[in-house]
């Protein structure tokens, strides 16, 4: 099912509660954008030291094959507090059809083009876990893929939320996601934030990177200096 991003037909219930990210203003983000700027130290953050290491990994390959995704996903959980593990019950066959959704998804330029019932079926390729999923397809397709997790979560519903480890592993909140983030990028200042934000960090990025990293550093609990 590729999911209409002009409807919202993909928006779940919790309870009574609709998808709360469905209905966020998308310049809160770029309200962020002068401080993060101001904050971002590169010589310190280890995050944007090896990033263009990831994504050139996949960069310029045409055609994945197992190899790519299996030392993809290894280097991938270098981002995660986990070791990884696989959590599906036929390895060999679920990682043939793994490579077969990644590389439909490695080409495309719209999140219109995503086929999140296909993206959810990756899950197990990588410890059944959105956010690890998340940072895979990111580093494969970063104009296109933005990484998720609690920082970014906490950013989008308030500092003081309760992270909601259903709605993180929920591919509608993550879909949901993917459309706002777009939605950023369409804003006013946008183009101006990423810019600045290239010129920051010293090599080339795409929008949604930008946006994300904004997210992922003003999302960080106070007093915390591990990343969650």
């Amino acid at each position: 099912m590729i999911y209409d991003f002009n409807h919202r037909y993909y928006m779940r219930f919790i309870g009574v509660q609709a998808n709360f990210i469905d209905v966020l203003d998308a310049k809160k983000v770029l309200d962020n954008a002068e401080d993060f700027l101001i904050s971002l130290d590169t010589t310190s953050d280890q995050y944007v030291e090896v990033y263009p290491y990831f994504v050139e990994f996949f960069r310029p390959k045409k055609l994945l094959e197992k190899l790519d995704v299996v030392i993809g996903c290894g280097f991938t959980y270098s981002w995660m507090p986990t070791i990884l593990k696989f959590k599906g019950e036929d390895y060999r066959n679920e990682l043939d059809q793994a490579v077969k959704i990644l590389n439909q998804h490695k080409s495309i330029s719209t999140q219109e083009e995503i086929d999140f019932e296909q993206i959810e079926k990756l899950k197990p390729l990588i410890n059944n876990s959105l956010v690890g999923l998340s940072k895979l397809l990111h580093f494969i397709n970063p104009a296109v893929f933005p990484i998720w997790d609690s920082r970014v979560y906490r950013f989008l519903k308030g500092a003081d939320a309760h992270i909601n480890q259903l709605h993180l592993n929920d591919i509608s909140y993550y879909a949901s996601y993917v459309a706002y983030c777009h939605r950023v990028l369409k804003e006013d200042g946008a183009t101006g934030f990423v810019s600045k934000y290239r010129q920051k960090i010293d090599y080339e990025v795409s929008g949604i990177r930008a946006i994300e990293h904004l997210m992922f550093t003003q999302g960080k609990p106070k007093g915390n200096s591990v990343s969650d």
